[in-house]
């Protein structure tokens, strides 16, 4: 195992003494299973012996294990790197909204100040970890075959792995942060720890995962972030506990992802258990930089304390722990949706279109321009302008006939995608029907007639 020393008494000794002083080598014979313990009580009965051993032994073997050893921390990968102030700063910035080409407009100077999300998170962890060296073990360690190894590896693994651990645990608590402040997107899911059909719930949550992969993967959505900034995921990553892991086949949620098992294997993080904020998650999607975890200071040093005859030695661990505002994630969960539970089965009850400002227009004009405002309606009274237009166009008298033929945007009249009728310079239309569509539900639709028949 990565940091672990793995060697015996003999070994430990020769090293130490391959790497001591020639007044050591001159006193301490080469250390075999035969003269173990006296080559030990003779390390042991000289003073300056003793301490050049002891600070071999802590401040190379020792150190070096200290800083080797490392708890397999699943959420490390996702880590940021390093900072070297105790403040990182996050910058995004909004799409560019396009504005109607006008070749009449000749002025430069209108464009507007880049619309910039920006985001700081602060120095929120500042620890050390120590450890005594108790010399009598040592000395008595060492005249006893396997033990030294063992028990240096105790003492010098131990602050490493608890600064590993609350690492760990510090990253699951700042997803629980998240959730008290802004709060996760939500999509409701089958709890699979008490599910009694684990295969039928287990195959709804992975296809809620995947249409929500599908959704989010390389397309930009102002929902899944708590700035409501423009953002896009890429290199998602799926957290899971032991529970929907173990009731989940890796390979379905590969096929999910359509990324290879070997490849997915790395997206995917397997926790212990959620944070008491998180009770009922199934799972979590995430932007691979979801985590703004840096590492300001990762050090060990030791200094021997005279008074105690001891050796103390610190791990000092400070840095940055937050989640990100600005990147993309989804929890799926026992809670309900975020949005969509009053949508569930409603239908388009109207369409109207009006124009803004309102009266209509009551003579056409070659070049004319008029904003359109399209109104749905649905069946739980919500509204919104989710349709399109169709434009019809022709005389008074096609319109009294009701013959009026629709008119194609390579004419130069058209509506644009910001609900703006454009009337071409060349038009001699009398009347203008514009119909507006409810994208929902192409059965119901909405007219405005502008001109003569207005």
């Amino acid at each position: 195992m990565q940091g672990q020393l793995n060697a015996s008494n003999v070994d430990i000794l020769n090293r130490i003494r391959k790497s001591a002083s020639l007044e050591y080598k001159d006193r301490v014979p080469v250390a075999t299973q035969a003269n173990l313990a006296r080559t030990a009580r003779t390390i042991r009965d000289y003073p300056v012996v003793w301490n050049e051993f002891i600070d071999i032994l802590v401040n190379r073997i020792g150190l070096m294990l200290f800083n080797a050893y490392q708890f397999n921390n699943p959420l490390a990968p996702f880590k940021s790197g390093m900072s070297w102030g105790s403040i990182a700063m996050e910058v995004g910035n909004n799409l560019i909204e396009a504005e109607n080409y006008d070749q009449l407009d000749t002025n430069p100077w209108t464009a507007t100040p880049a619309d910039v999300v920006a985001n700081y998170y602060v120095r929120n962890r500042a620890d050390v970890y120590g450890v005594q060296t108790n010399e009598a073990l040592i000395a008595e360690a060492a005249e006893n075959e396997g033990q030294l190894s063992g028990l240096v590896n105790m003492m010098f693994n131990a602050p490493n792995q608890s600064a590993a651990w609350d690492e760990y645990k510090i990253m699951l608590n700042s997803l629980a942060e998240y959730e008290n402040g802004s709060g996760f997107y939500n999509i409701n899911a089958p709890d699979l720890a008490t599910s009694t059909s684990k295969e039928a719930d287990g195959k709804t949550l992975v296809e809620r995962i995947r249409s929500m992969y599908l959704r989010m993967n390389g397309f930009y959505s102002r929902k899944f972030n708590a700035e409501k900034c423009d953002s896009m995921a890429s290199n998602m990553m799926l957290l899971i506990d032991s529970t929907v892991a173990s009731a989940v086949d890796v390979n379905v949620l590969s096929a999910a992802f359509n990324l290879p098992f070997a490849e997915f294997v790395g997206r995917q993080v397997v926790i212990d258990e959620w944070p008491d904020e998180l009770k009922g998650t199934q799972a979590i999607l995430a932007d691979g930089e979801f985590f703004r975890v840096y590492d300001i200071l990762n050090k060990s040093a030791s200094i021997y304390n005279p008074k105690t005859d001891a050796t103390y030695t610190y791990l000092h661990v400070r840095g940055i722990y937050a989640t990100s505002k600005q990147r993309n994630a989804v929890r799926f969960s026992t809670d309900a949706d975020t949005e969509g539970a009053a949508t569930v089965g409603r239908t388009v009850k109207s369409v109207t279109v009006a124009t803004d400002p309102a009266g209509g227009v009551s003579k056409l004009k070659p070049g004319l321009v008029v904003q359109l405002v399209p109104t749905v309606t649905y069946s739980d009274n919500a509204t919104d302008a989710n349709a399109y237009f169709i434009v019809t166009a022709g005389t008074a008298a096609q319109a009294a006939a009701g013959k009026l033929p629709v008119i194609l945007p390579d004419t130069g009249t058209y509506v644009d995608r910001f609900g703006v009728l454009h009337v071409s310079e060349n038009s001699d239309y009398e009347t203008i029907v514009v119909t507006a569509v409810a994208t929902h539900d192409p059965t119901k639709s909405g007219n405005i007639t502008l001109g003569t028949a207005s």
